[in-house]
This record gives structure tokens, C-alpha cells and sequence, in this order.
């Protein structure tokens, strides 16, 4: 959380995720985090995963068959605990049962080319631009929580200003991959190339 203050420098002004994604941040204040807010920090970016993948659309070639689920994979340490895996319990986007996959932070990229929507957490920091670079091509959404993710080939960052939660897409790295982001959410992100 602490790079919010400087990107809002860096960048001139940071749009804001409205209200299709209905995620108020009004829990946070800049400073110490209690661990409830953490918890609660991470049951809104849990929220928002889940509406992220409905204005995402990935090739039919990157599901096995027709019956193939969504997966929304977690490599590294889980900060969701189980905040991701109750968002889309019994839900479906596309069509698509929704399952939740987690990979410890030496999974091989082989396993992680089978995500749809891969979430690198801050514990399998050390390793993601490896594994941006190995999946670069593959269909997988990958989405990290740190200042520059997106700058190093991510496509999709997470982070708060002013105690909201906005988001930053590479469309570059997206587009490569062969995901089509909707102009809506488009909007609604800090967009890179």
C-alpha cells in the first residue's frame, strides 16, 4: 500500500474503480494496518477478481473443451484465505463453473499455463518476472499487488490511493496474450502500453 502516495505523484491522477465494481474502501486509513483490515483489504480485492474476469475475454482456445472451468489460480502465499473461494462459489462467468487453484511459489509454469486468471501474491515476489516472461503468449491474466508490476510485462496491478482500490492494465501484455479487455473496464484503470 505504502507506493499510492508517489504513484499519485508520479502519474498526475488515478482513476478510480466505480461503481460496477461497487468496492468502497472506507476501512483503510494510511498507516498501520490492523490485521482486520488486512482481512477486509482482501475480501474487496476478492470482490473484485470475480467482476474483473466479466469484462475479460479469453480465446476458446485457452479451455480444454466446452465444460472446462474458469480458473482463477493463487501462486505463492494465499492472502485471500478463503475470501477468493467463497466470492465465486456456485457462480459461473461465460458459461463457466469457477474453481480457485493454488500453487505453491516453486509451481511449475506448466501447471500455471492452465489458469485463466493467475493472482502472483507478495510471497512469490522474488520469482514473477520469471514467470511473467514464461507465460508471456499464454492466455493467463496475470495480476500482482506491487508498484511496477505492470511496468515489467504484468498486466494487471492492484494497489490503493486514497483509500480506494484502483487497478493499472499493461494492454500491451494483455493484447499479446490474446485477451480482450473491455473498453468499460478500460476506463475505469490507469492504462499502459
Amino acid at each position: 500500500m505504502k507506493g499510492g502516495r508517489s504513484r499519485l505523484q508520479k502519474h498526475g491522477h488515478v482513476w478510480k474503480v466505480a461503481v460496477c465494481f461497487s468496492v468502497t474502501w472506507l476501512l483503510w486509513t494510511p498507516g498501520a494496518l490492523s490485521q482486520q483490515d488486512t482481512v477486509r483489504e482482501y475480501q474487496f480485492k476478492a470482490a473484485f477478481l470475480f467482476n474483473l474476469i466479466k469484462f475479460v475475454r479469453w480465446p476458446d482456445s485457452s479451455f480444454v473443451d466446452g465444460a472446462a472451468p474458469f480458473c482463477l489460480g493463487i501462486v505463492g502465499k494465499d492472502p485471500f484465505h478463503e475470501d477468493l473461494a467463497d466470492a465465486v462459489a456456485g457462480r459461473s462467468v461465460q458459461d463457466r463453473r469457477l474453481e480457485v487453484r493454488r500453487f505453491a511459489g516453486t509451481a511449475d509454469v506448466s501447471e500455471l499455463e492452465q489458469c485463466h486468471l493467475l493472482f502472483i501474491s507478495l510471497a512469490a515476489q522474488s520469482r514473477a518476472n520469471e514467470l511473467v516472461k514464461s507465460l508471456e503468449g499464454a492466455s493467463v491474466l496475470t495480476v500482482a499487488e506491487w508498484e511496477t508490476f505492470t511496468e515489467s510485462g504484468g498486466m494487471l496491478e492492484l494497489f490503493v490511493v486514497d483509500n480506494k482500490l484502483a487497478f493499472e492494465v499493461n494492454a500491451s501484455a494483455a493484447k499479446t496474450a490474446g485477451l480482450e479487455i473491455s473498453s468499460q473496464l478500460l476506463k475505469l484503470a490507469r492504462v499502459i502500453q
